[in-house]
């Protein structure tokens, strides 16, 4: 639940919306990249652990988050799909170590909601600290 921990992080700083579809952005990205490393499999460079049904759900869950970022949907359905591809994400299992496509996704996820839960530092005073 690692992912969820940060991703609550990043709710709880009072996002706007634009940020959210920012996020949904890059965590649809980041599925298209590690579904897509499927190819790499034969050549051993990662070892691809998700099944038929993982793939075609994080395809389903990129496609809802897409129709969020499109104004398709309301602000709050594009929230709980994010939430809701995160935990699903954060579920998949995996023991194949590094080399693992699904511990890859999970690691991508995490650093990329750590990156915006990152305030940024005000240095205009940095000589009065």
């Amino acid at each position: 639940m690692d992912i969820l921990k940060e991703y609550e992080k990043f709710v709880e700083q009072g996002r706007d919306m634009r940020e959210y579809r920012d996020l949904g952005v890059h965590i649809v990205t980041h599925i298209l990249n590690h579904v897509g490393m499927l190819r790499y499999d034969k050549s051993k460079m990662k070892d691809f652990d998700l099944n038929n049904s993982d793939v075609g759900i994080l395809s389903d869950s990129g496609i809802s988050i897409l129709e969020g970022i499109n104004g398709e949907v309301t602000d709050d359905v594009l929230k709980r799909n994010i939430r809701d591809t995160l935990e699903m994400v954060d579920m998949l299992e995996s023991g194949l170590g590094e080399r693992s496509v699904t511990e890859s996704l999970k690691k991508s996820f995490k650093n990329e909601i750590r990156r915006r839960v990152v305030q940024e530092i005000d240095y205009s005073n940095l000589w009065e600290l």
